[in-house]
């Protein structure tokens, strides 16, 4: 029986709890290496290139408007003022 046959015969049957559990499981399974990353590899990371913060990288794409009043420096600051950027770097809630 080839995959798309046993795809076939899985969205057929309906076997919801099945589905359920493989939802569950990734995002378990994401918060887990969002931890490890955010947690263990990059302060090795950080320390290693001499403490570079990597929480407000990023490229800015659009100008920033004349009204801006923030930290044109500041990732937070210009996504409120909704200037387009490419962020690059790893932005927690806690930094």
């Amino acid at each position: 029986m080839s995959r798309i046959d046993e795809f076939k015969a899985f969205a057929l049957k309906g076997n919801v709890m099945d589905l359920a559990v493989g939802v569950i499981i990734g995002g378990a399974f994401s918060t887990i290496v969002n931890s490890v990353v955010k947690d263990l590899i990059m302060p090795i990371v950080g320390l290693a290139t001499g403490g570079l913060d990597f929480s407000n990288l990023f490229i800015r794409l659009g100008q920033i408007p004349p009204s801006f009043k923030g930290n044109p420096k500041s990732y937070k600051d210009l996504q409120t003022m909704g200037v387009a950027m490419l962020g690059y770097g790893s932005r927690s809630s806690r930094w």
